[in-house]
């Protein structure tokens, strides 16, 4: 008796331990999915009300060589000047001489920043000190927020080219560079290549090589232009090429190039009632305009426009609309706004209140 008793105890122990791990497994199984996000390894928050420095981001051990600025701003009419700088280590462990970022460490964006609403910069280079500079507000109270952020990149994958190592590419379809065994670089994507480069090197897409250009003078980052088939530098002159996407079209879109503006000029604007030419003509070039800012002494109705001759006074076609009765303007494109073919780029004031400011182009 005591021994069936005992017996069934166990059967009924068992079969709760059964259930019970089967309950476990379902709740196992229901558990969502979680996503996890690589947190930046370097990190610096901003928030200015006035003109001044950010505090000095010791980089020394952390080894953080690619940075993201990305801010935003209220009320300032400007013109504002946000800028990421680096300094090298001085004795005592301190920094030393302040420099802004800038030429081919400006993978995206400007820097300094210029928008009084806000914009993002991407930059590349190690250094042990890094800080956020405002330099400039213009007029008014107001805000300027946002976030420095840096990480660690790896090592770059590397590959022979005519015997000469350029980083970043891939080749496919066994050891003979040719037609159908091309190197490959990602579209979008810089390739690095030292000085005297070349080589048939792929698209990125299909097979079909195409050569690099001669001797590059220095080592610069190039990238394929898918459309016109080509190698480009990605910053000076030339078709540099950092985005690709969407465009319109009737089948849903087509894959065009961005261009990457990699020239500024100031903007001087006379108290004066007419069109004031910013960015000159190039022969067979196209201005495309990233972003532009100015800021005016008065109540201005400003607009854009495009033509040739002196100020754009022949063939004078409107590019916006009239922005009407402001102290500040600042236009950021996400692709950038195009004037015409072998025209120049003007400003037309309607109440003459001048002013000044910055735009920031492509020309090709």
């Amino acid at each position: 008796m005591i021994t069936r008793l005992l017996r069934n105890d166990l059967v009924q122990t068992a079969a709760m331990l059964l259930v019970l791990l089967l309950a476990l497994t379902v709740v196992s199984r229901a558990q969502p999915v979680q996503n996890v996000n690589a947190v930046p390894a370097c990190q610096l928050y901003i928030s200015y009300t006035a003109t001044g420095t950010s505090s000095s981001y010791d980089n020394r051990t952390n080894g953080c060589d690619f940075w993201v600025l990305s801010y935003s701003s209220i009320v300032f009419a400007g013109p504002l000047s946000l800028g990421v700088e680096h300094a090298p280590n001085a004795a005592g462990g301190v920094p030393g001489a302040w420099t802004a970022y800038a030429g081919a460490l400006v993978l995206a964006g400007i820097n300094p920043n210029t928008s009084i609403v806000g914009a993002e910069t991407q930059m590349t280079g190690y250094y042990p000190w890094i800080r956020v500079n405002l330099s400039a507000t213009g007029a008014g109270a107001g805000t300027v927020v946002g976030t420095l952020y840096g990480w660690r990149t790896g090592p770059p994958s590397t590959i022979s080219v005519g015997g000469i190592v350029a980083t970043n590419l891939s080749q496919y379809g066994g050891v003979a560079v040719g037609a159908a065994n091309a190197l490959h670089v990602q579209p979008g994507t810089a390739a690095y290549f030292p000085p005297s480069a070349s080589g048939a090197i792929g698209d990125g897409i299909g097979t079909a090589a195409s050569s690099l250009p001669a001797a590059p003078m220095v080592a610069l980052p190039m990238v394929y232009d898918p459309i016109a088939g080509t190698w480009s530098r990605v910053r000076g002159t030339g078709n540099g090429l950092l985005y690709a996407g969407l465009g319109s079209g009737a089948t849903g879109g087509v894959i065009a190039s961005k261009a990457v503006c990699d020239r500024t000029a100031a903007i001087t604007l006379a108290a004066a009632i007419g069109y004031t030419e910013v960015v000159a003509l190039a022969a067979g070039q196209q201005i495309r305009v990233c972003n532009i800012s100015i800021g005016f002494i008065g109540s201005e109705t400003p607009s854009l426009a495009y033509g040739t001759g002196a100020n754009c006074g022949t063939g004078t076609t409107a590019l916006t609309g009239a922005y009407p009765t402001i102290l500040a303007l600042a236009l950021d494109f996400v692709d950038p706004l195009r004037v015409v073919v072998a025209n120049a780029l003007c400003v037309r004031q309607t109440i003459g209140s001048g002013g000044g400011g910055l735009v920031n182009y492509a020309i090709y």
